[in-house]
C-alpha cells in the first residue's frame, strides 16, 4: 500500500516595477508492505523564486521586457535506503577514494542523508513575455546562471568486487559517493502558462536548459517540468505531472518521473 501527499504554496507580490514570485511543493509518500514496516517512498521539496524588475512597464515598444533575478533550492528531508531482496556485502567508498563502511550479510543500505543530494541554481538576465490572450502567456528568459548539487553522504552503485582486506574472499557490492558539481554558464528558460482552457483545464511548463563553460564537459543540462490540472468541481481537481532531465555528463539518457495527484485548493 503507498499514500502520496503533495503540499503547494504560491507567493505572488507586485510593487511599482516590481514583481516577485515565489512557489514551493513538497512531495511525500509513505509505503507499508503485510504492515509490517512502514517506509518513505517519495521526499521532494523544491522552493522557486524569481524577482522580475520592469522598467519599462509604461513603454508600448518595452513593457514586454524586463529584468529577472532567480534562485531555486531542491532538497529531501528523510534518509533514503535501498532494499534487497537477499542480503548482500556491502562497501561504501567515499568521493575522496577512502573505504567509509565494510559490512556483510546487510538486508538495506542508507543511500541518501537528509537535504543530500542539495541542488541549487541562481541566475540574472533578461526576460521577455508574450501574452497571448488573458488566460494565454509565454515568458523567455535568457542570462547567466549557477549550478551547484552537493552531493554529501549520496552513494550510487558502482561495481561488485573483493574487499582489500587479507584473507576475505567475500563479494561485495560498492557503493560510491558522488562528488560535489559546480557549472556556470549561459541560461535559458521557457515558461508556458495557460488557464481555463475550454473553461477547465489548465497548463504549465517550464523548460530550463544552462550550456556550461567552465567543466570538461560542456553539454547542455535539460530539465522540463510539466502539469496539467482537470477541474473536477470547485477547488477538487486532479493534476498529472511529468518532470524530464537529460545531463550526458553524468547519464546519457533521460531521467523522468511522473505522477497523478488528486488536489484539494485553499486561497488565502
Amino acid at each position: 500500500i503507498t499514500v502520496t501527499g503533495q503540499l503547494e504554496n504560491s507567493v505572488e507580490a507586485t510593487f511599482p516595477y516590481t514583481i516577485y514570485t515565489l512557489r514551493s511543493m513538497y512531495d511525500l509518500g509513505l509505503s507499508s508492505i503485510n504492515f509490517n514496516e512502514l517506509r518513505v517512498s517519495s521526499d521532494s521539496y523544491s522552493l522557486k523564486n524569481v524577482l522580475l524588475l520592469t522598467p519599462w512597464q509604461t513603454s508600448r515598444m518595452l513593457r514586454n521586457f524586463s529584468f529577472y533575478a532567480r534562485g531555486d533550492v531542491q532538497t529531501h528531508f528523510f534518509k533514503e535506503y535501498s532494499f534487497f531482496a537477499q542480503n548482500k556485502n556491502l562497501i561504501q567508498i567515499s568521493a575522496k577514494g577512502d573505504t567509509v563502511s565494510l559490512a556483510t550479510n546487510q538486508d538495506r543500505l542508507q543511500t541518501k542523508s537528509p537535504f543530500f543530494p542539495l541542488r541549487l541554481k541562481e541566475g540574472t538576465g533578461l526576460t521577455y513575455r508574450l501574452a497571448f490572450s488573458p488566460r494565454a502567456s509565454l515568458s523567455l528568459r535568457l542570462g547567466y546562471g549557477w549550478q551547484q548539487e552537493i552531493n554529501r553522504g549520496n552513494y550510487v552503485f558502482k561495481a561488485a568486487g573483493h574487499s582489500q582486506t587479507p584473507g576475505d574472499d567475500n563479494i561485495y557490492d560498492i557503493y560510491s559517493e558522488t562528488p560535489d558539481l559546480v557549472f556556470h554558464g549561459i541560461e535559458s528558460t521557457l515558461v508556458l502558462s495557460a488557464v481555463n482552457i475550454l473553461n477547465f483545464v489548465r497548463l504549465n511548463s517550464y523548460f530550463d536548459v544552462l550550456f556550461p563553460i567552465s567543466s570538461k564537459d560542456c553539454s547542455p543540462r535539460f530539465e522540463n517540468e510539466n502539469r496539467i490540472n482537470f477541474r473536477i468541481y470547485r477547488n477538487i481537481s486532479l493534476d498529472l505531472r511529468l518532470n524530464i532531465q537529460y545531463d550526458k555528463a553524468q547519464k546519457d539518457w533521460l531521467v523522468y518521473d511522473y505522477g497523478t495527484y488528486l488536489r484539494l485548493s485553499l486561497f488565502y
